[in-house]
């Protein structure tokens, strides 16, 4: 099974998502300089109910010709 793009991800009160790299992750493209591994960032993300929240994140990554879009 390849990746596909999802707009959005629905998460329910006390729900738990993980994010990894066979399962759901996030992509960064068109971005303003390059990321390496293990350089750390804020990543901003977006609720309805609360608005915005503001996370810790690390770079983590695999060759891009391994990757399979659908």
């Amino acid at each position: 099974m390849g990746m596909r793009h999802v707009d959005l991800v629905t998460i329910q009160v006390e729900d738990i998502i993980f994010f990894s790299q066979q399962n759901l992750h996030m992509m960064f493209i068109c971005l303003r300089q390059d990321l390496a591994v293990g350089d750390p960032g804020e990543v901003v993300l977006f609720f309805r109910s609360v608005g915005e929240l503001k996370v810790k994140a690390v770079v983590k990554g695999q060759p891009v010709e391994s990757m399979e879009m659908i």
